[in-house]
């Protein structure tokens, strides 16, 4: 969901007014994740997160979540928030399934079927030509059909499921998916999702900021125990100049290798 949907109610309740504003704040967060996630009000199996990964996913630190609190529980692993509009997820969700659909319902027959009476078509929505007149059953008048959209990233999330890492990750989201294959690429040894992971936990650290995301996630994979120099190629600093599809040889692994030699 892109909003919260909270009655003023729940704000003048006695558990909210009771509580301090840093449990309001955190609860808020809590909230926030939640309806960003759609998981129903409950955090699953995120006792083990560490501080840094409570700060850069939810804006909380652990301390803050561990504390007790009336405004939301722990239960096993999981936390529990409290007063999450659980109707109105389902309710999104209900919309979101039903626009993928057309949004309209077909309308019922006398005879029970699914279509509506003496129209031939599911929609009643008779197409016209240019000229406004009913257009033929051949089709002339009817609008071509439209070619299928791609969906940024799907390629790329079948071969590298890490990447969607990448688009969750404010810092990070600007690196677009062929700039993130071109760096995967170059570290074909190292394990990318673990390396994906420990870059997004790290610019979330506010006294870290980031200029070149790209420049950042390719250290990132650098400093990975996994990658050996002999390994990498010339543009991230080691010993390879790679091949592109055509049979050429890499640019930039060339320009960085004649710099080196030079």
């Amino acid at each position: 969901m892109n909003w919260l949907n909270l009655e003023l109610t729940t704000l003048r309740s006695e558990k909210y007014i009771g509580s301090d504003p840093v449990q309001r704040a955190t609860w808020l967060n809590l909230l926030a994740y939640c309806a960003d996630q759609e998981n129903g009000g409950t955090i699953q199996s995120c006792s083990e997160w560490g501080s840094r990964k409570w700060l850069g996913l939810l804006g909380v630190t652990k301390e803050e979540v561990l504390s007790d609190s009336l405004l939301w529980n722990w239960s096993g692993e999981n936390v529990v928030v409290w007063k999450y509009p659980k109707a109105k997820e389902s309710e999104v969700r209900q919309k979101r399934i039903s626009g993928k659909r057309g949004g309209r319902p077909a309308k019922p027959n006398k005879d029970g079927g699914e279509k509506p009476d003496g129209l031939a078509e599911r929609n009643h929505v008779v197409p016209l030509c240019l000229n406004g007149k009913e257009g033929n059953r051949k089709g002339i008048g009817k609008e071509p059909p439209k070619p299928p959209v791609k969906k940024e990233g799907g390629e790329v999330s079948k071969k590298y499921p890490e990447y969607q890492q990448i688009k969750d990750c404010p810092q990070l989201s600007k690196i677009n998916r062929e700039r993130y294959i071109q760096i995967r690429s170059g570290f074909p040894k190292s394990d990318a999702s673990k390396v994906v992971f420990l870059a997004c936990l790290k610019s979330g650290d506010p006294d870290n900021p980031i200029g070149r995301p790209d420049r950042f996630l390719i250290s990132c994979f650098t400093r990975s125990p996994d990658v050996l120099k002999s390994d990498l190629p010339y543009e991230f600093g080691g010993k390879i100049i790679r091949k592109n599809t055509d049979g050429s040889q890499n640019e930039a692994d060339l320009a960085a290798f004649q710099r080196e030699v030079v």
